[in-house]
């Protein structure tokens, strides 16, 4: 991460990290970076060597000691410093959060007990029913095999029933 803050204070000195990500957001958006960045990815443009203006023809001779560029020096101070982790923070959970959370488990427990209580009610009413109709064919069928007359049979029940 100390990286990450390095350069985006190298691209823009005087904004603060998050104006820099928020900005670097925003520009990442943008088509033409989208399209560059996809043909890097897929290998259509080669990586310019930044140092190509500096190399020197063997005829040539460098008129000075080269001075490391600031690009070196801030580097240097990256490397020299040691890495500080920043361990998370754990926030703990109060009292009143966790009798909360167990609450709310129980009534999910409880929903979820009284939803497949409602399901097995209804198969079970469901394979009642299915066993009257499958019952009730049954006598049809066998009661039109004899030839006994179903409506003499119904009408028969009905005043029972009364």
């Amino acid at each position: 991460m100390s990286n990450l803050e390095h350069w985006a204070n190298r691209l823009y000195p005087k904004s603060n990290f998050v104006d820099v990500l928020k900005r670097l957001e925003v520009l990442g958006h943008k088509r033409p970076v989208m399209t560059h960045i996809k043909k890097i990815r897929l290998g259509m443009i080669e990586e310019l060597n930044q140092d190509s203006n500096l190399v020197l023809s063997d005829t040539e001779t460098p008129a000075q000691p080269q001075q490391p560029t600031s690009d070196d020096i801030f580097n240097d101070l990256l490397a020299s410093q040691p890495s500080q982790h920043i361990t998370p923070v754990v926030k703990e959970i109060t009292e009143a959060q966790r009798e909360r959370m167990l609450r709310n488990r129980q009534i999910a427990e409880e929903k979820r007990l009284a939803r497949l209580a409602m399901e097995a009610e209804q198969k079970k009413r469901e394979l009642e029913n299915a066993k009257t109709l499958e019952n009730i064919e049954f006598q049809n069928a066998l009661m039109e095999s004899e030839g006994i007359d179903r409506q003499n049979i119904l009408a028969q029940r009905d005043a029972d029933m009364e």
